[in-house]
């Protein structure tokens, strides 16, 4: 508040400027006014600098000590988030409406709009039932979206980060989803083992 009244204050007086500046044409030599001009244009042009940029700055540190606050809650919630899909990879019983009742609080309080979006969107798709290509897509938007919410430039990174992540064969994963966009990562588990049969008894 206080930085919108010193800019409010400095249009104020640029206002009050301009008009004492016209009331002076009609009585004083105009390049006596032409200096009367220069000098308040100057002050107030310092006068929105130094508001702005005192805007500016605190709007920064404010978001930096944001961030921070995030860090540590969005690492907790990966943490979760890896173990789900780990589990779901092992065969082994997810609780993931115990992750969503954990977490939604969480992520409205502290999610950025792009995060609660992404959230929103993966919690739909958890809910669908038993782990596939398209829940691994849904937590791959997830993942990145928390990245760019936390300051990483994503633009260069690499294609199904998620995936790459939690599967051993990324590659054999990328062929089968596209054979079969329904696949599960149960039925994905199964393919990686038989891969490792292979390559061993090779």
């Amino acid at each position: 508040m206080q930085y919108f009244l010193a800019v409010f204050s400095a249009v104020a007086l640029a206002i009050v400027l301009a008009y004492g500046a016209y009331l002076l044409t009609s009585q004083v030599d105009p390049a006596i006014v032409g200096g009367v001009l220069t000098a308040s244009s100057a002050v107030v042009i310092s006068a929105l600098t130094l508001a702005f940029g005192r805007y500016f700055e605190k709007k920064r540190e404010l978001e930096a000590l944001h961030r921070e606050k995030k860090i540590p809650i969005y690492a907790e919630f990966l943490e979760g988030l890896f173990n789900t899909f780990y589990g779901a990879k092992s065969n082994k019983r997810v609780d993931g409406v115990a992750l969503l009742q954990k977490w939604q609080m969480r992520i409205a309080l502290w999610g950025g709009p792009e995060v609660v979006n992404a959230y929103v969107h993966w919690a739909k798709v958890l809910r669908k039932g038993i782990p596939n290509v398209d829940t691994v897509n849904a937590t791959n938007d997830l993942v990145l979206a928390i990245r760019r919410e936390l300051g990483h430039n994503d633009r260069r990174i690499v294609k199904n980060l998620f995936a790459r992540f939690i599967l051993r064969e990324y590659d054999l994963y990328e062929r089968l989803s596209k054979e079969n966009p329904a696949l599960t990562l149960e039925e994905m588990a199964r393919h990686e083992e038989q891969a490792a049969k292979t390559i061993a008894g090779s």
